[in-house]
This record gives C-alpha cells, sequence and structure tokens, in this order.
C-alpha cells in the first residue's frame, strides 16, 4: 500500500532517522543546590517522608518541561531547574513521530498530520517544525510535551483504560493507548500478560461497536473473521465484564503500565504508584517498572513511599534504578541520591537484600542493633518512654530498628543508608572494643576519623590487651575479700554478687567482663579514658551499649539468652527499667550526625 509520507511531509525532512532524535532528562537541580542524576534508561525513584516535596517536585518538572522559557516562570519549591538533552534535527523528530504511530503511512488516511498525544487532534508538519524551533535551544520541551513527558497520577490513572470511541477509519492515527493496542496485537499480548502475572485474569479488546473497550476474560471461542462475526461470539464478548468495573487497585496498576507498553512517552512520572495495590502487587508493579522501562528505553520518574515498590524496582540487580531520598531541613528540600550502580552493589549483598535496611528510607531515624531481639526490646521501649507526655524526641513510628546480624555487618548497612540522607545510630554491644578493626570501621561509616579516637581507645582498652597469668587461689581469695570486707555485716546485695563475680574470673579473658559488666569492667585511668571515648561516640552516633549488651537489661529472669530471653524480659518488664530507659533514651536523642 503507497505512503503518503513523500506527499505530505515537505521537501528536505523526509529522510530523518528515529534512532537519531533524543528527548529526555539529564539531571534535577533543586533549589537547595543538590543535583540528581536521572536513569538514562530505567527508574529514577524519589522516596521520604511525608511532606519532603516528592510529588512537588514531580508536578514541576512536568510543568516545566511544557513550557518554552520555564526560568522565566514564577519560583517553584522544589526544583530550581531541568537540564535536558535533546538531540536530532526536525526530519529526525518527523521520522520518530512515524515510529511511534502519531502518523499514518496509507494512501487512504483522511487526516495526513501527526496526531497530538491525547487524542486532541492532527497537528500539520507546519505547526511541528514551528513547535520544534521554539523549544529548540531551551531546556524545555516546549509545546512537543504532549509526545515526549506525561504526568501519571493516582486518580488520572483509574480512567487511562476507559472506552475509546473508534476511529471513523482503520487509516486514521492513534487518538491515545488504546487505539495503539489495536493496531498492535503484540502491544496487547504484553497488557495481557501483565494483568495475567499480577491478577491472575486475562484481557480482551472489545471492538465490535462504537467503543473500543477492554474487557476481563475471554470470551470462550476463537476469534471469528471480521467479516463474518457470528452471534454467539457477540454474546460471549458482552458476558466479559469491563475492565473499567473492576476494583480501584487493578484499574490503577492497568492504567499506568498503558502508556509504558505501547512506549507512548519517553519520560514517565508516576505518583504514587502503588496506590490501591496490596503490597505484593505494589512489589510486582516495582519489578515490571524497572524492566518495561529499561527495556523500552523509557525514563520513569516516580514518588513513591512504599517500600514493596522499591524492594520490587531492586529486585533484579542488572537493571539500573537510581534512589533519590528527599528530606526538608526547614523550608528546603534535600536531595541524597544513591546512583544505579551504588543501588546494585547493595542489593547484591544478602544482608542489605534481605533485611528490612531499605526500610530506613523511609523513617527519619535508623537505629542499627546486633539483633532481632535487640530491635525488639528497643522499639518497646521506646513506645514505653513516648508514652510520657513530655517525651520530645522522634515518634517511635519514625524510628527503624534494622538488625545487623553481628557486628561486621553494621558498617556496610550504615554506609548504605547515610549515603541516602538517612540519620544513622549504631548501637553494638561493649564488647566491640575488643575488635580494634571492626569498631575502626564503624565509626568511619558514620563520618568519623579514628585518627581521632585512637588514642583514648589505646588508653580505655590497655589493661585488656594484657596477658593475663592463670589466677591463683590466693588472687581469688585475695580479691573477694577486697569487695566483701568492707561491708561488713550488711545485705550481700546483687550489686556486691556482680562485684564479686568479676573479681572472680580474673584469669579468663579480660574482654569477657566488658559483655557481662559493662562499664564496671573498666577501672582507674581505663574508666576516665572509656568515658570520653564513649562520650564522642555519642556525638558521632555510635552508642555502645554500656550495660555490656542486651541481657543485661533483664539479669533477674532466670532465663540467661536464647529464644526464650525475650519473652521473659516482656513478662518481667525489663523494657521499662531505669537502665534500659536510659540506653534507648541516648539512642533517639540529640542526633548530631556528621554527613557524610
Amino acid at each position: 500500500m503507497p505512503s503518503r509520507w513523500a506527499e505530505v511531509i515537505p521537501a528536505g525532512y523526509q529522510d530523518g532517522k528515529a534512532e537519531a532524535f533524543a528527548a529526555r532528562i539529564d539531571s534535577i537541580v533543586l533549589q537547595s543546590g543538590d543535583v540528581v542524576k536521572v536513569t538514562e534508561s530505567g527508574v529514577t525513584a524519589f522516596v521520604g517522608g511525608n511532606n519532603v516535596g516528592k510529588s512537588t517536585i514531580l508536578a514541576e518538572m512536568h510543568e516545566w518541561l511544557g513550557q518554552i522559557n520555564p526560568q522565566s516562570g514564577e519560583r517553584r519549591r522544589v526544583l530550581e531547574r531541568l537540564e535536558v538533552i535533546k538531540g536530532g534535527e526536525v526530519k529526525d523528530l518527523f521520522a520518530w513521530l512515524r515510529e511511534h504511530g502519531y502518523f499514518h503511512d496509507s494512501a487512504f488516511s483522511y487526516n495526513p498530520g501527526f496526531a497530538s498525544s491525547r487524542g486532541q487532534g492532527v497537528r500539520g508538519p507546519g505547526e511541528i517544525i514551528s513547535m520544534f524551533r521554539q523549544a529548540e535551544t531551551g531546556e524545555s520541551f516546549g509545546g512537543l510535551r504532549e509526545y515526549f513527558a506525561y504526568h501519571s497520577q493516582a486518580l488520572n490513572r483509574l480512567y487511562e483504560i476507559g472506552e475509546t470511541e473508534r476511529r471513523g477509519n482503520i487509516f486514521e492515527v492513534p487518538a491515545g493507548p488504546i487505539h495503539r493496542i489495536e493496531d498492535n496485537p503484540d502491544l496487547m499480548h504484553d497488557f495481557d500478560s501483565i494483568s495475567m502475572a499480577v491478577f491472575g485474569q486475562a484481557l480482551t479488546l472489545d471492538y465490535l461497536d462504537r467503543q473500543v473497550k477492554i474487557r476481563v476474560g475471554r470470551p470462550g471461542m476463537p476469534a471469528p473473521p471480521v467479516n463474518a462475526i457470528p452471534l454467539e461470539y457477540r454474546h460471549a464478548m458482552a458476558k466479559l465484564p469491563l475492565l473499567t468495573e473492576q476494583g480501584d487497585g487493578m484499574r490503577s496498576m492497568l492504567g499506568l503500565m498503558l502508556p509504558i507498553v505501547t512506549e507512548s512517552y519517553p519520560v514517565i512520572f508516576v505518583d504514587e504508584p502503588e496506590a490501591f495495590l496490596h503490597p505484593p502487587q505494589a512489589f510486582e508493579l516495582g519489578r515490571l517498572l524497572a524492566r518495561l522501562s529499561h527495556a523500552r528505553q523509557l525514563q520513569v520518574i516516580l514518588a513513591t513511599h512504599d517500600r514493596n515498590l522499591v524492594a520490587g524496582l531492586l529486585h533484579d540487580t542488572k537493571i539500573p534504578v537510581s534512589i533519590v531520598r528527599l528530606d526538608r531541613e526547614g523550608s528546603t528540600t534535600r536531595a541524597f541520591q544513591l546512583q544505579s550502580e551504588s543501588v546494585g552493589e547493595l542489593t547484591k549483598d544478602s544482608i542489605l537484600r534481605y533485611s528490612n535496611a531499605l526500610e530506613g528510607l523511609f523513617h527519619k531515624l535508623v537505629v542499627i542493633a546486633e539483633g532481632n531481639d535487640d530491635c525488639r526490646f528497643y522499639q518497646a521501649t521506646l513506645e514505653f518512654i513516648a508514652s510520657d507526655p513530655s517525651y520530645a524526641s522522634y515518634p517511635p513510628s519514625e524510628v527503624l530498628f534494622v538488625p545487623s546480624s553481628g557486628k561486621h555487618a553494621m558498617a556496610k548497612i550504615a554506609v548504605a543508608l547515610r549515603t541516602a540522607g538517612v540519620r544513622v545510630v549504631v548501637t553494638p554491644d561493649l564488647d566491640v572494643f575488643d575488635d580494634e578493626p571492626t569498631i575502626k570501621k564503624l565509626v568511619e561509616s558514620i563520618g568519623g576519623s579514628w585518627d581521632a579516637l585512637k588514642t583514648k581507645y589505646m588508653t580505655a582498652t590497655h589493661a585488656f590487651r594484657q596477658q593475663r597469668t592463670p589466677a591463683t587461689c590466693a588472687d581469688i581469695f585475695g580479691a573477694v575479700e577486697a569487695v566483701l570486707r568492707p561491708c561488713g555485716s550488711e545485705p550481700y546485695t546483687a550489686e556486691r554478687r556482680r562485684e564479686v563475680q568479676v573479681q572472680m574470673r580474673l584469669g579468663e579473658s579480660p574482654w569477657k567482663a566488658l559483655k557481662e559488666y559493662g562499664m564496671r569492667a573498666f577501672k582507674g585511668e581505663s574508666r576516665k579514658a572509656a568515658e570520653e571515648l564513649i562520650a564522642e561516640l555519642d556525638i558521632l552516633g555510635l552508642r555502645v551499649v554500656r550495660d555490656g549488651d542486651l541481657e543485661a537489661f533483664a539479669p533477674a529472669t532466670g532465663v540467661s539468652k536464647g529464644p526464650s530471653w525475650l519473652a521473659a524480659a516482656f513478662a518481667a518488664d525489663a523494657h521499662q527499667s531505669s537502665e534500659a530507659v536510659a540506653h534507648v533514651r541516648r539512642l533517639v536523642s540529640n542526633i548530631d550526625i556528621v554527613e557524610k
């Protein structure tokens, strides 16, 4: 069938190359001065707490791209400017529009021009050339934004999959994504596959009457020839429920995926893609967004509150995804970016990948503790403290406790979260002092200088690093006598018993005393240096358990360790003890974390 291309497109503009044309965002500059690099083909995800500017920056970016001279407009709340990449000539733009279905090549086409992206008529080549010239040298797309950028909002998506008027004839250009999947069975197959994967529901395109619509299910019989459609097939099709009659979750997700499947826009802004979805569906949506945007060479820039969606985005470590955490400092929005390369490295690490560490992106403070029991105990203590009306620190809902499965992974988690601008506190047991490389790495992971602290560390731990000869009976007798003789006939209290036990362990490894007896294990000059060292570590955000370890907060439960300890500690209200309260207050108070 002959083409109308040469007839419609002016001479000199007919031999362009679609692959030579480019329209995308390179970077985003915030009013704070922070610069965000946008993933070239894939997802850039804005995360963070409420009221930090996630939805605002999406709206301001979309607005910027549609203005001829965006820098002359009103001052924006978050966005300072966009830096865009535009490549190619007008003839390449024509070729791109042709390849993406905005021009119908048929000699029988009754509207020989370029359809608008949302079905608002047809633009002639002269109008396209004019819009290109207007935006050619600026940092926006101007009037061409309708072809290159789309802002997908939660409520609008519910209607993206609505019925669309049939075209007057099959040679008219598509007036939206529904017409595109009508023209291309492969796209309809992709769209159907997404619905099957996420919702377990097949989709069928119904174009038997004046409106093209999407139905849920299959007619139960093969599609007949278009010139011989029996009544039974029409009835079977009409019995299928419309997609527009389904729940908000299904409508919202498929309404979001439709322009991505049809590659209608190279840049897509998505606000709250997880809206109306259950957690497993949000995860699957994240996985699909990452995979499809990368495969189709699209830029998806989204804002989300949902950790399940983020987990889905990061599921395939080979697909580029960039995470940008926004935070509000006064009236200024700050951006902290994990580039796709860094995200990929983090998600390859099993401790981070299969822990709740990345949930910290949505909290104001993350406390990294050694194990799950530590986290649950501290969380209970924090909730107890916060029940006091005078409590004035972070609400429990804004604090995430992350278990690291030991001391050695703490630094890796701290670095990952601090890079994304999350305030981090690390709370290892006191016996972290027995391993200089580990405590050095922890100090550096939260922005401190080990060289500035090493002298105090060496003084504090000097006695523990000396070789000990095995204790004799006389040593033990003298040590115990030194504790008890001054007491005379006074009661033998639990505190005195602990002091005796400390003295009776003289022949064992001195480092054990740190965990079992806490700060009482330091004596003389060592004690003074330890107090000064711990005070400086507190300022950095490395807040060791001064009492030794978690079990020290519940010494009288009758259970020393193991899986039954936590239940016994809660039963004894140990999480409300003065020692536990003092430690958790240290964890959430006076947060003055050194920025990385």
